[in-house]
């Protein structure tokens, strides 16, 4: 629409304000964002405000060109053996220490296990023993010497036995340093009439095997014996009896095949009862023996 200037007699347009748009760059700018509302109190990490960060430049040049005294002596030794100090490998000493204890170890276990199994197994039985002979000897003969010196009794007690190994697949073997001894009187009051050794024989299974203990005493104890001397059970019968105890201390092992187990100790107890030692006549009367392993 175009009016006339009354001025000039120009004609100026004027804006249809019916039909008139505002132009674009004539919009008023947006309004700015609010500020960002501060964090709670509680939002604010306590050590902020009692705690500060330092940043300490070195130069590259200089990081671990001199180590401190006390990590001096450590990293000498890790340039001379890197391995050292690593936390990674393990010193050869201590290696075998532990394939040595890892080995004893297990072959303690085995030999326990074989054990068990071996006694599981056969469960050997303790041998028998019975008293077959009796005999009262001058210039006993010891195992260790062929003949006694003069400050030595040459009175003794040879005593044979048979042991009779009842197993049907274990032998037994005796070995050296078994014990014994010779008693009388009542079991209250024992006496010690004669000691001496237990032989070493082999007794293989099923089968009964004769050996002789020889005792030494003194000249007193076996004439005591002999005689009958305050050693006599009284009874109803015209002789005396005469009860003496043996007692044995021996040291067996069990053989199966090629397996042997370790040495065991047997305790053997026996009880004979004697009428006479003269000739011609029966000196045993009765025996007794029993067998028992050391736990």
């Amino acid at each position: 629409m175009a009016e006339r200037d009354p001025h000039s007699g120009n004609y100026i347009c004027q804006p249809d304000p019916y039909n008139s748009q505002p132009e674009p760059h004539s919009a008023p700018p947006p309004p700015p964002p609010p500020p960002p509302l501060p964090l709670p109190p509680a939002y604010v990490p306590q050590t902020q405000s009692n705690s500060a960060t330092y940043v300490v430049q070195v130069p590259k040049d200089q990081i671990y060109r001199v180590p401190t005294p006390e990590n001096a002596a450590f990293a000498e030794r890790r340039r001379l053996n890197p391995a050292v100090g690593g936390g990674k490998t393990t010193r050869p000493c201590v290696s075998r220490c532990c394939c040595v204890w890892l080995f004893l170890l297990v072959l303690a276990i085995a030999l326990a296990l074989g054990a068990s199994v071996f006694f599981l197994y056969f469960r050997p039985k303790n041998p028998n023993f019975n008293i077959v002979g009796f005999e009262i000897t001058t210039g006993v003969v010891n195992s260790s010497s062929a003949r006694y010196s003069r400050h030595q009794s040459k009175k003794g007690f040879k005593i044979r036995l048979r042991s009779e190994n009842s197993n049907a697949k274990a032998d037994v073997w005796y070995e050296e340093g078994g014990t014994a001894s010779l008693s009388v009187g009542q079991p209250q009051r024992l006496e010690t009439v004669g000691v001496g050794s237990y032989p070493a024989f082999y007794n293989p299974h099923g089968e009964t095997t004769p050996f002789d203990v020889v005792l030494r005493g003194s000249d007193e104890s076996v004439d005591r014996v002999r005689k009958n001397k305050q050693l006599m059970i009284k009874s109803g019968k015209s002789k005396g009896e005469v009860k003496l105890y043996l007692k044995m201390k021996v040291k067996v092992r069990t053989e199966v095949g090629t397996w042997k187990t370790g040495s065991v100790k047997l305790h053997v107890a026996c009880n004979v009862v004697l009428d006479s030692f003269a000739k011609g006549t029966r000196t045993i009367m009765s025996e007794d023996c029993r067998t028992l392993r050391e736990a």
